[in-house]
């Protein structure tokens, strides 16, 4: 049976369902052993960091990996912060008398 069977689906919604993608999560050794289930997801990643881009793409991600290269490169070079909002920082800051220990320096 298909997810989208039955009288209440509209026309075209099975086409659709054929397409989608189920996400779920599962809990690593509730079923088997956890260190298979590691060594089952390091080999998943691995093949997916293997399969060659599409044209004009600069590689295969997984989900998340996005954020922890955007985290990487925010500890290593900082984060930007608009001009306004540094200022309100270091208004906040000389206001609760924590510019020096926040090392803010009001101009």
């Amino acid at each position: 049976m298909w997810l989208a069977d039955g009288p209440w689906v509209r026309r075209g919604a099975r086409r659709a369902a054929q397409r989608c993608v189920l996400h779920g999560g599962v809990q690593g050794g509730g079923v088997r052993p956890l260190a298979d289930f590691k060594r089952e997801v390091a080999e998943l990643a691995r093949y997916l960091k293997d399969t060659p881009p599409a044209e004009g793409s600069t590689g295969v991600l997984y989900p998340g990996e996005i954020e922890h290269l955007r985290a990487v490169e925010c500890r290593q070079h900082g984060i930007e912060v608009e001009d306004a909002t540094w200022r309100t920082l270091q208004m906040l800051a000389q206001e609760y008398g924590l510019t020096a220990e926040l090392g803010f320096a009001v101009r």
